[in-house]
């Protein structure tokens, strides 16, 4: 008898194991398990990271400076009004609470060239960027004449060089090497982020005929830091052949990135019905109208109409909510898009610094 009871608890240990381990099997190749994919809701999530970052239950407004849970330097959060300021911002440069145009975005892609490429755009000016200094200014060639007096206005090149440095945080634009100022006239594209000196450096171009709408131009450099900060070399292994992860534009996405993670949340059961729509080329370029009628039969997974040419101008579109909007209190994908962000404390104490040197250029 003592026998036959070890080997009935012999068999149920057995079966026991056996049953874990098809769970953990099923949980492997589950495409969403990933590190970056939260157990509580993005909404929980959220307010969980923001509360967090004070130690308190609301973060205060109206410019309160208060002891950070994790700091032993002052927390300063952007004031009520300021706040209300950056949204009208968003608002102005994406039309008023509607869909973007699309009239000032250029699409990423590093291997891209410069301007005076065939989208008409000229050079002006490329200068060479270390730090916060930008040295060595390089004229283009073949400048029209009615251009010419840009290249000269060092004023103007130092204004905009101002706002990009205190948009963007030093610690972030370790790999940028390149300041350019073109144009391809008024009121088309304001400006882009592409490959910079070397293949594992970036540049930042800015129109200057539309550099002088500060809603527009503050907007498109979160927009195009938000390419910088998913695509860098943290993120993405260049020019990588194969790939198990998200497969970006310039190369393999590391299982941990940010683009990965946002890829397994909202895009991999999606991504080949997209393709049948945008039909994107070797080059990356998609067919705008397949693009938009995506996104017209998904509206509310996406923050406007230009998040739906791709993935990674998705991910764009919606960091630069979440730098210029207050956390979403509903549950549709596109605002599960903007919440993703607060799963990562570094990016929410990043907005927190973006959005106060973004105040100092409010209208408050």
């Amino acid at each position: 008898m003592k026998h036959n009871r070890v080997i009935q608890l012999s068999m149920i240990l057995t079966m026991f194991l056996l049953v874990c381990s098809c769970k953990t099997l099923s949980m492997a190749v589950t495409p969403t398990d990933l590190p970056a994919v939260p157990t509580e809701s993005f909404q929980e999530t959220a307010q969980i990271l923001t509360d967090n970052q004070v130690g308190s239950q609301n973060p205060p407004g109206n410019g309160t400076v208060v002891e950070s849970a994790h700091a032993s330097v002052p927390v300063k959060y952007a004031s009520d009004a300021c706040l209300v300021e950056l949204k009208k911002d968003l608002d102005e440069a994406y039309g008023n609470e509607e869909s973007p145009s699309n009239d000032n975005r250029r699409s990423i892609s590093r291997s891209k060239s410069k301007p005076d490429s065939d989208d008409g755009s000229v050079t002006l000016v490329t200068y060479t960027v270390k730090g916060d200094k930008i040295s060595s200014p390089v004229l283009g060639k073949k400048i029209p004449s009615e251009y010419k007096k840009y290249t000269k206005d060092s004023e103007l090149h130092n204004r905009i060089w101002k706002l990009i440095t205190d948009i963007i945080p030093l610690d972030q634009r370790k790999d940028l090497d390149q300041f350019i100022l073109f144009t391809d006239g008024q009121d088309s594209i304001t400006g882009s982020v592409g490959e910079g000196s070397t293949p594992d450096t970036w540049s930042v171009e800015i129109d200057v005929l539309d550099s002088e709408n500060l809603a527009t131009l503050s907007t498109t450099l979160v927009y195009e830091f938000g390419h910088m900060l998913t695509l860098g070399a943290s993120q993405v292994k260049y020019y990588a052949d194969t790939c198990q992860y998200y497969m970006a534009s310039d190369g393999c996405s590391r299982e941990d990135s940010y683009i990965n993670g946002f890829y397994n949340q909202f895009w991999w059961n999606l991504y080949d019905e997209w393709k049948s729509y945008a039909k994107p080329d070797e080059n990356g370029e998609v067919n705008e109208d397949g693009a938009y009628a995506f996104y017209e039969k998904y509206p509310d997974q996406f923050v406007s109409d230009y998040a739906a040419t791709h993935p990674e101008e998705d991910i764009a579109e919606s960091w630069t909510y979440f730098i210029y909007s207050d956390v979403p209190k509903g549950d549709t994908i596109a605002e599960q898009k903007i919440q993703f962000f607060y799963m990562f404390p570094e990016l929410v104490e990043m907005r927190r610094q973006m959005q106060n040197n973004l105040c100092n250029y409010s209208k408050e």
